[in-house]
């Protein structure tokens, strides 16, 4: 049988909520959880900018917990400190809570694998412009230059985009229940 069997984890900003939630109905053991990083830096956005880098420091904090619980409680640390100051923007997080807890479940490789933004971002760069094609360009000859592109980077960066090798034993051993007559 072909297609998608199983997904693990989808990782999203908060503007695919709705999306991540259809998907779930198709998938439903599938791990729902928005990206960390993504809520970092929407919220220090919504900040004034003499409050921005304090801001941003204090919530990084609670991406480098080491448990679920270390993250609750330096996420009330920075209610004690901001929460006067910025009530919507720190009530977003108790209420979008849920969706960041998977994130601490992980081993910190694969934390690092599906969070590293310095490898994420310039590869959906690299998507988006290849993406502009004329209409008369092909699917086919779109993907080749896309998988052409991907590989010229990854050659001009000296190291591969995604170290999959190295934690593949790591997301066989969370998902071990999961991935049972899979593979």
């Amino acid at each position: 049988k072909r297609g998608v069997k199983e997904i693990l984890t989808i990782c999203s900003d908060t503007s695919h909520k709705d999306s991540m939630a259809v998907l779930k109905t198709q998938y439903p053991h599938t791990e729902l959880q928005l990206c960390i990083l993504g809520k970092i830096r929407s919220s220090t956005e919504s900040v004034l900018l003499e409050d921005q880098k304090n801001f941003n420091d204090d919530l990084q904090k609670i991406q480098m917990a080491q448990s679920i619980t270390e993250a609750e409680l330096v996420l009330s640390e920075v209610r004690v400190i901001w929460g006067d100051k910025y009530p919507d923007v720190i009530n977003s997080w108790y209420k979008e809570w849920e969706y960041f807890t998977k994130y601490f479940t992980y081993p910190v490789a694969i934390r690092e694998t599906i969070y590293t933004m310095h490898a994420v971002e310039p590869m959906k760069k690299l998507i988006k412009n290849t993406s502009e094609f004329n209409k008369n360009e092909s699917a086919q000859s779109l993907i080749t230059r896309l998988y052409e592109n991907i590989f010229t980077k990854i050659e001009r960066w000296g190291t591969p985009f995604v170290m999959l090798d190295d934690i593949k034993p790591l997301l066989h051993h969370h998902f071990e229940e999961r991935l049972k007559g899979l593979t």
